[in-house]
């Protein structure tokens, strides 16, 4: 069983990302990256961190960035969905990594727009709100890990019908799936959450962790072999 997953160890606490979001999208192999390490797709699971605009199409989830400035310096008309003045990282690591979506930009899975082409990019299918911890994506009305793992099968099943089995194999050898979750876990741990009458910290931290590798584990059974993990985030 081959297969590379890297942390990404973050501490960002504020976005200043600019991108107008147009289909004029040019490779920026601005570090010289050896063919490699380019991508074919990227998949993005987790949070707000990878959610390129899915809340807007939940109704439930208080969790939506559809109202100024969110947006500001992505399109002129109306907000994007992303948790951003602009583009998000999916948005960037599909450009400096030789993706080069048709968009421009990685759409989220449940916009309307996408069409047979788009997902050979891949797609997002954050939810910003989600956690490792169900009762964490629960409260916020997200989408679950385990139901964003249902969407990539889906996925596949509509890449499998409209290009074939043989180019699905060929995307995911380089194809490479971004998680980002555990910060709203955290964040929902301290307050007066049930969790943390349930567990110490330790136990909940370790609870997290398996969570996060079992999640991976399914990315792996569903075809991903390039994967990338993010820390958690600063919350101060």
């Amino acid at each position: 069983m081959h297969f590379i997953i890297f942390l990404l160890v973050t501490s960002i606490q504020t976005w200043n990302i600019v991108g107008d979001g147009n289909s004029d999208c040019i490779y920026d192999n601005s570090y010289g990256l050896p063919d490699k390490y380019t991508a074919s797709g990227i998949l993005a699971f987790g949070d707000s961190m990878l959610d390129t605009g899915n809340n807007l199409y939940i109704p439930l989830t208080p969790l939506k960035s559809n109202f100024w400035p969110y947006g500001v310096d992505f399109t002129v008309t109306y907000p994007s969905g992303r948790f951003s003045n602009g583009k998000i990282l999916p948005d960037f690591l599909a450009t400096y990594l030789g993706v080069c979506p048709q968009t421009g930009i990685i759409l989220p899975h449940l916009s309307p727009n996408i069409k047979s082409l788009n997902i050979l990019d891949g797609l997002s299918f954050a939810s910003a709100g989600t956690g490792y911890d169900i009762l964490t994506t629960t409260l916020k009305s997200s989408i679950s890990l385990e139901d964003q793992i249902k969407k990539l099968e889906d996925f596949n099943v509509t890449m499998t019908k409209a290009y074939g089995a043989t180019t699905r194999e060929s995307f995911y050898i380089k194809a490479i799936a971004f998680v980002s979750a555990g910060t709203e876990d955290i964040i929902n741990y301290f307050p007066t959450s049930s969790r943390s009458v349930q567990y110490n910290i330790n136990a909940y931290t370790d609870l997290l962790a398996q969570t996060s590798f079992n999640f991976v584990k399914n990315l792996f059974d569903k075809g991903v072999r390039r994967i990338g993990v993010f820390g958690v985030q600063s919350t101060l």
